[in-house]
């Protein structure tokens, strides 16, 4: 499980909301990669994490259909794929990152914009 730091800079990079919805209140952290059951704590890098409503994401595990739109947005990630190599799109800005292992990453994410049709 995450820390209490990790966690406040993660919200922080995604600018404390739900990259789908904008929800400020109920989220988590999403392993774009699944760390599995008690799996690596390697995969707790913030290349592999972004923050999701806690519906969402309970939605992303229980339904296909969510399921794909998530790996379609790069909020979930295939166990070959590399995190740092595979962008995530922002729903509510109309645009993609790519991530890194940073945790200051404000002044990152600017310079890490891709094309907006990246992958739409």
């Amino acid at each position: 499980m995450m820390n209490s730091k990790s966690w406040r800079l993660l919200l922080e990079r995604d600018f404390g909301r739900c990259l789908h919805c904008g929800e400020t209140v109920a989220l988590s952290p999403n392993h774009r990669i699944n760390r599995g059951m008690g799996g690596s704590k390697l995969r707790d890098k913030p290349s592999n994490l972004v923050v999701l409503c806690s519906r969402l994401n309970h939605m992303i595990e229980a339904d296909e259909v969510w399921m794909g739109l998530a790996l379609r947005y790069g909020w979930k990630l295939r166990s070959w794929q590399s995190a740092l190599d595979e962008p995530v799109y922002d729903l509510l800005l109309g645009e993609w990152f790519m991530l890194d292992e940073y945790r200051d990453w404000e002044t990152d994410r600017k310079s890490t914009r891709l094309n907006s049709s990246h992958r739409l």
